[in-house]
């Protein structure tokens, strides 16, 4: 049951950094972030995330551990990789494009890492 959800958990972490990174380079291209919305949808991945990682320690404490102890660190790369771009898109409030752009890469960003986080969890 909980190996069911930790890998359900995988599949909509996907699902939502594909869609922040669509739906934030759609910001970008019109000059219009709606900063809440996509700030919610960065809740959304983090809370789905942290799901995960709750399902994936308690899959790691009752039996073996993952097939590449890489999984570990892309876990905690995940994380980071959507906090550092939200951070650094913040930074740009005067830019609406450049915060729209900066989302949209930290979105891929955590794409990429969740399908190395994938490919790592056996």
């Amino acid at each position: 049951m909980i190996a069911a959800i930790h890998a359900a958990t995988w599949w909509l972490a996907l699902a939502a950094a594909v869609g922040l990174a669509g739906w934030a380079a759609i910001a970008a291209i019109v000059r219009r972030p709606s900063r809440l919305a996509l700030d919610r949808l960065i809740l959304v991945v983090l809370v789905i995330l942290g799901v995960g990682a709750v399902t994936g320690l308690a899959l790691y404490v009752a039996g073996p551990p993952p097939a590449d102890m890489l999984h570990l660190v892309y876990a905690i790369a995940t994380f980071a990789a959507l906090s550092l771009a939200r951070s650094w898109a913040g930074r740009r409030r005067a830019d609406p494009r450049a915060f729209g752009l900066g989302l949209a890469a930290g979105g891929a960003v955590l794409g990429g890492l969740l399908v190395r986080l994938g490919q790592t969890g056996g």
